[in-house]
């Protein structure tokens, strides 16, 4: 099958691989501002809570949202690559 033929046979997952795709673009961006910062020595928790307007949450809080983001990524990058893998079937 031509890759013409597989995306528009697959036209409704290959949409939905390209927002997976802008959306883990746009988290990880985030979490790497937010990582950079977090690890950041001259930056106490309480300033950084704030400059991400999180102020509301602990450290603790902090940090299990951000693997919860972390889990997000594995997830959004795991239903693009099982998709790509399907094109890879489809290559003869």
């Amino acid at each position: 099958m031509t890759k013409n033929e597989f995306f528009k046979k697959n036209e409704d997952e290959n949409g939905l691989v390209a927002v997976y795709l802008d959306e883990l673009e746009d988290i990880c961006a985030d979490l790497y501002e937010r990582y950079c910062a977090y690890r950041n020595p001259n930056i106490d928790v309480e300033t950084l809570l704030d400059e991400f307007e999180i102020d509301d949450y602990s450290e603790r809080e902090y940090v299990e949202f951000f693997i919860d983001d972390l889990d997000r990524v594995v997830l959004l990058a795991q239903l693009a690559k099982r998709f790509i893998k399907k094109r890879l079937k489809s290559i003869k």
